[in-house]
């Protein structure tokens, strides 16, 4: 396999501790950004705290290296290794979009000890190969091989040969002078020697350099846009004192190399090294002296000292790796993981600081607020190989190997963090109370919309709020609601092309209005659709600038409303005398409506013929369907759904003729003050794979279920914020999730997404 991509300059980190690891807590990354009371949603702000967003199981044998990358469409490709009866093995996998799964391969296998892995992409025209490095022990001699692919196999190429084995390795794509042409470059340890040597080449031609001595284990090595190396890695001084190594060998000149030790003594372990735009070196480690912590050197000059850092401080007594990263826009991320003394529990980190020097890091412990659903719902715990890229998007991909993955039996595994959109979090203090009630659409730039009532006095105002790519502004369209309970209102926004937007809702005195701006928000114009006692609900869905299909109850029955111009609409009754609510329209892929819609009791589905007439049926049976949510990939119409009778999240999808249910999110104990699945809203991605964001009664929050194949029993349970009364969801063309919804405590507005 070729990936036709340009490969970017990544850092790698493998399983390279001064001895085996036997946690490493799993983490993700996943932006939460805080927003201060205005008198509007603001801007997004600097990120402040993490959370995972979702974890992946891909090996179930054991394994202690892994190495990942991501190439210029945002893939990530993986190295690691696994055992098997024949011996140890490497393997290498890609993601890849269009089939929505991993393919895999094998790369060599039937060796006698473990090998440390590193991955690289290798541009080769337009197109980018995956390159494998590897070492082996063969007896008391020690190996550097490199593989590259060759049709549906790999061809294996040595690099060097040594006496004993090799504690340390990795490697990069660069370039020794600005005028050669890019190949790969790995720093390794040189066996028995305890020398770090530097071989540089491609295919079969490598060349071999001795880069410093006195270098035990930990190697990290970087290429720089200036076009220099950067390696550091663990040893120590001449005199045995524990010391962070350093090498650097700038374009076209030799290499110069340095150690940072300190008294009292330091005692490095889990070294990494990225660097900036400037060429200048960042390193993380950790220092398990007895002042023991994180710790970062830095520098911004090529002859001046390393200054020390401390991130934070840690409590542990086990094996511990870090990993560093810098953004586009220079800050620096360090990724930890350690362990307690008290409990020997795995704990991890994660720390951002746009200004070194100051002392200024965010650091959050990490935690899983996602969970597997199907027969392995614990990925396990935590081993000693942790690997680290930087996507475009500045989004992190972390690969890591991890213990126990199923059971007791000592099973290991290989899990991958990906697909780390940041997402902003806004809180609009303009106002107080409201009703439940959010609508979120997104115009053709991707920008958000969205609908919502907030209180004015002694009534009710709706607003739409527009995301105009660098500030939110308000559009107050109808003044003056009638209050009441905070159900009695409902609106719905949808767009056009990028200059369309349109909102449906109820005055709550028997009433459904629409509003409508073709030019993008400029100017508003109000029609009545119906005066005959509409009710509640109701749900908007454009086909055209002109053309709108509205959903809505009346009393007690399900109606449809066509827009057949200006101020002109037609209206149907779709089921009579069902007591309908709780609805939602699509359009089917033939582009007639639909509707999904709670009546007689249950879950129920009306779609509309080519002769105009509807024809209804049953999804569920009694006691289900509140809340629901109807979206289509292709021909088959996804419900989402509040199971009230259970307290739970329900889907429904019909593929071929039947309905599938699923239970998605159940309650703790099926108690009302336990559910879990209430006010639910459902989108797919451009791979046709669901997300659902809904109520947490239990814990007061936001949820978001996320259709993953890649992880066992293929769903993700996410607690994502507090609030989540009326969320509305959409997904953008990059497959991430936006949301809006309420806060319980105020029903002050919040939006999640990247606008």
């Amino acid at each position: 396999m070729r990936t036709r991509l340009q490969p970017r300059w990544i850092w790698h980190a493998n399983g390279l501790t001064a001895n085996t690891a036997r946690f490493l807590l799993a983490m993700g990354v996943l932006m939460v950004l805080l927003w201060a009371p205005q008198p509007a949603i603001a801007a997004p702000p600097t990120p402040s705290t993490w959370v995972d967003r979702s974890a992946v199981e891909i090996s179930g044998t054991s394994g202690l290296n892994v190495d990942v990358v991501t190439d210029d469409e945002d893939r990530p490709h993986l190295a690691y290794t696994v055992s098997d009866s024949s011996g140890w093995v490497v393997k290498y996998k890609y993601w890849s979009p269009t089939s929505g799964a991993w393919t895999e391969s094998v790369v060599t296998s039937g060796l006698s000890s473990e090998p440390k892995v590193a991955l690289v992409l290798l541009p080769s025209g337009s197109s980018a190969t995956p390159v494998i490095l590897f070492t082996r022990l063969v007896g008391t001699v020690g190996s550097l091989w490199a593989a590259t692919e060759s049709g549906s196999s790999w061809s294996l190429h040595s690099v060097d040969s040594f006496s004993g084995e090799a504690k340390g390795m990795d490697a990069t794509p660069g370039k020794l002078t600005s005028s050669s042409a890019t190949q790969i470059g790995i720093a390794y340890h040189r066996g028995n020697s305890d020398q770090l040597w530097f071989a540089f080449g491609s295919g079969s031609s490598f060349s071999q350099t001795y880069v410093d001595k006195y270098v035990l284990s930990d190697i990290s090595v970087c290429f720089d846009q200036t076009g220099a190396f950067h390696i550091a890695s663990v040893g120590q001084t001449s005199f045995t004192v524990p010391a962070v190594h350093y090498a650097r060998h700038p374009s076209g000149g030799a290499w110069t190399t340095g150690l940072y030790a300190a008294n009292p003594p330091i005692a490095p372990d889990g070294v990494s090294v990225a660097a900036t735009t400037g060429g200048y070196p960042r390193i993380s480690y950790i220092d398990k002296s007895p002042q023991y912590g994180v710790d970062i050197l830095h520098r911004n000059n090529h002859n001046s000292t390393f200054s020390r850092e401390r991130i934070h401080d840690i409590e542990a007594d086990i094996e511990n790796s870090t990993a560093v990263q810098i953004g586009s826009d220079g800050t620096v991320f360090v990724a930890s993981e350690g362990g307690r003394v008290s409990d020997v529990l795995p704990r991890a980190w994660i720390s951002a600081s746009s200004s070194l020097g100051t002392g200024a890091w965010e650091t959050t412990e990490m935690a899983r607020p996602c969970a597997t659903r199907g027969p392995s719902p614990d990925l396990g715990a935590p081993e000693s190989g942790l690997a680290l890229a930087i996507d475009s998007q500045d989004n992190l991909h972390l690969a890591y190997t991890l213990h126990n993955l199923d059971d007791d039996a000592g099973h290991h595994g290989v899990a991958y963090l990906g697909w780390k959109q940041p997402w902003a979090t806004d809180s609009d203090q303009s106002g107080s109370g409201g009703y439940f009630t959010t609508s979120l659409a997104l115009d053709a730039q991707e920008y958000p919309w969205v609908c919502t009532f907030d209180q004015s006095g002694s009534t009710f105002n709706l607003t739409l709020r527009q995301y105009t790519g660098s500030s939110w502004v308000q559009h107050v369209v109808a003044t003056g609601l009638s209050t009441g309970d905070p159900y009695a209102h409902a609106c719905s926004v949808a767009t056009y092309g990028s200059l369309t937007i349109a909102a449906a809702y109820s005055t709550g005195t028997g009433t459904l209005k629409y509003v409508l701006s073709t030019d993008g928000g400029g100017s508003w114009t109000t029609e009545t659709v119906d005066s005959s006692g509409a009710g509640v609900h109701t749900s908007l869905v454009l086909s055209s600038s002109t053309t709108a299909h509205i959903g809505y109850d009346r009393s007690g029955s399900l109606y449809y409303a066509l827009r057949l111009g200006t101020n002109s609409w037609s209206t149907q009754a779709v089921a009579s005398s069902q007591a309908a609510s709780f609805l939602s329209i699509g359009l089917q892929s033939n582009g007639r409506p639909a509707i999904s819609f709670y009546g007689l009791n249950r879950l129920r589905y009306g779609s509309r013929l080519s002769n105009g007439s509807w024809t209804v049926e049953d999804v569920s049976g009694t006691g289900m369907g509140w809340d629901n949510s109807l979206t289509f990939t292709g021909a088959t119409p996804t419900i989402s759904f509040y199971n009230q009778s259970g307290s739970s999240l329900w889907l429904a999808e019909k593929p071929s003729s039947s309905w599938i249910l699923t239970e998605i999110d159940d309650g703790v104990d099926g108690t009302l003050s336990d559910s879990v699945g209430e006010m639910t809203s459902v989108a797919h991605d451009a791979l046709g794979r669901w997300k659902i964001s809904y109520y947490n009664r239990s814990g007061e929050s936001l949820k978001i279920a996320y259709q993953e194949p890649l992880v066992s029993g293929g769903v993700l349970l996410c607690e994502e914020d507090d609030g989540g009364l009326g969320s509305s969801h959409k997904t953008d063309t990059h497959g991430n999730p936006r949301v809006s919804h309420k806060m319980k405590s105020n029903l002050h507005l919040r939006y999640h997404g990247q606008p």
